[in-house]
């Protein structure tokens, strides 16, 4: 069932029961109305006609002062008795109540009744006059207030149909209004593909809830936008940087397949295959890193580490790979020992690391790198400085993009993968890579760790 028929159903059934539930409790109240009403005429009644008994000689002479000063009621029944059920007086031979033999122990009982008897009120009551009961019971047919009732009986029923119908067309109506917005939201939904993801949607004067629909789906299109328009960067630079060394290697290949080479010339072709080979693997192998810690996010694999424990770790690696460099590691401070400390994976802040201090090392002109630890109990900033060509300007807002490589980096052998890995870990860690260049020739990379309580 759809969202419109829903409503209209929901909507008209809960006003059809609100409706019927009203009517019905008017028609009640009128019928209650009307009863109290006539009683009060019925007691009037019998009033006048227990006083008029006891102050005529007969029965013809009753029935006179009755007609002359009491006015007649439809159906109209006159009963009197003595204490002993004896009747004293009728207006009729052929009285029903006569048959209702309960009807005299419970006025006996009760001193007075009053109850209707096949469409006829009855009132009855008991009177002690010269040290006699008597009993005396009046019944009619409330002529003009049961038609009333029946008019407003009829009135109420039309009433309730036509309220039913105005409710459903109303219904319909209002849920075309309401639903009107999702309509045009479905439809720009429809019309969105893998080809125009950048292509947002608009809705113009709608509800807040809407408009905050609309806003969640364009995020959530500029992030799928995103992740294909990375994943198209990433396998068009991967295919490029691929192409290079197999195109490199085919050629070495043919050209040694089409002339006799000695033996040195055999030799130093396997080593040239050899470095181009080398040099996949280790594409190869920061390529799955890279695809890894895209889809990587925070998992129940975080603990407490200490910094410093990895940035020495750091420090041993890069004096391995490059033997000559001499590494600086200064405290800003002097920081307690958990403020050393933060939540995180081990292994993946240490890859992060590692690359922003491989890089100073690798750039640096002078081989000297400085690495500067300010620990607080909120954060941690952790700065490598070098010594190097500066990036430009016009390159920093790509520095961290997937092959990205500046023009400082023309003779320096590399990728230009490992600051993309470092700034998703950073982003894993609710961290930040930062870069400035406040001298020509002088490079700061700082990775920003603010420290909280819950990682979700």
């Amino acid at each position: 069932m759809s969202l419109k028929a829903r409503f209209t159903l929901l909507f008209t059934l809960l006003f059809s029961i609100l409706l019927g539930v009203l009517l019905s409790a008017i028609f009640v109240s009128f019928s209650q109305f009307r009863s109290d009403d006539f009683y009060i005429r019925l007691n009037e009644k019998e009033f006048f006609v227990f006083k008029g008994f006891i102050n005529s000689k007969n029965s013809e002479e009753l029935l006179k002062k009755i007609d002359q000063k009491v006015y007649q009621l439809q159906n109209e029944t006159i009963l009197i008795l003595d204490n002993d059920n004896k009747i004293l007086f009728t207006n009729n031979s052929k009285n029903d109540l006569l048959k209702e033999s309960h009807l005299i122990n419970k006025i006996k009982e009760n001193k007075e009744i009053y109850l209707e008897i096949k469409d006829n009120d009855v009132i009855g009551k008991t009177h002690y006059f010269n040290k006699k009961n008597y009993i005396i019971l009046i019944s009619a047919f409330d002529k003009y207030g049961k038609r009333k009732l029946d008019y407003l009986k009829t009135t109420f029923l039309i009433a309730f149909i036509f309220g039913i119908s105005l409710s459903l067309i109303l219904s319909l109506y209002f849920a075309h209004r309401v639903l009107k917005p999702l309509a045009k939201l479905r439809f720009q939904m429809s019309n969105i593909s893998e080809n125009n993801l950048s292509k947002p949607i608009f809705i113009q004067d709608e509800s807040i809830e809407i408009k905050s629909l609309a806003q969640s789906f364009n995020q959530m299109l500029e992030r799928l936008n995103s992740a294909f328009s990375m994943q198209k960067n990433f396998v068009q630079h991967a295919s490029h940087e691929l192409r290079n060394p197999l195109a490199a290697m085919m050629s070495q290949t043919e050209l040694a397949l089409n002339s006799t080479l000695t033996v040195e010339e055999y030799n130093s072709l396997l080593k040239s295959l050899y470095e181009d080979q080398k040099f996949l693997s280790e594409l190869t192998t920061q390529l799955l890193l890279l695809s890894k810690y895209e889809s990587f996010t925070q998992n129940n694999e975080f603990s407490l580490v200490r910094i410093d424990d990895i940035i020495n770790r750091c420090i041993d690696f890069c004096h391995n790979t490059f033997p000559n460099i001499i590494i600086n590691l200064n405290f800003e401070n002097i920081p307690e020992e958990n403020y050393l400390e933060i939540t995180g994976n081990e292994t993946l802040l240490t890859s992060a690391l590692n690359n922003l201090v491989k890089n100073a090392c690798a750039y640096s002109i002078d081989n000297i790198v400085h690495i500067s630890i300010l620990a607080t109990v909120k954060y941690i900033s952790i700065k490598v400085v070098n010594n190097g060509k500066s990036i430009q300007a016009n390159e920093i807002e790509r520095l961290f993009m997937p092959f990205f490589r500046g023009k400082n980096s023309t003779y320096i052998k590399g990728f230009g993968i490992g600051l993309s890995i470092s700034q998703r870990i950073a982003k894993i860690h609710n961290a930040i890579i930062r870069y400035e260049t406040p001298t020509d020739n002088k490079n700061i990379f700082e990775f920003y760790f603010e420290k909280n309580e819950n990682i979700d």
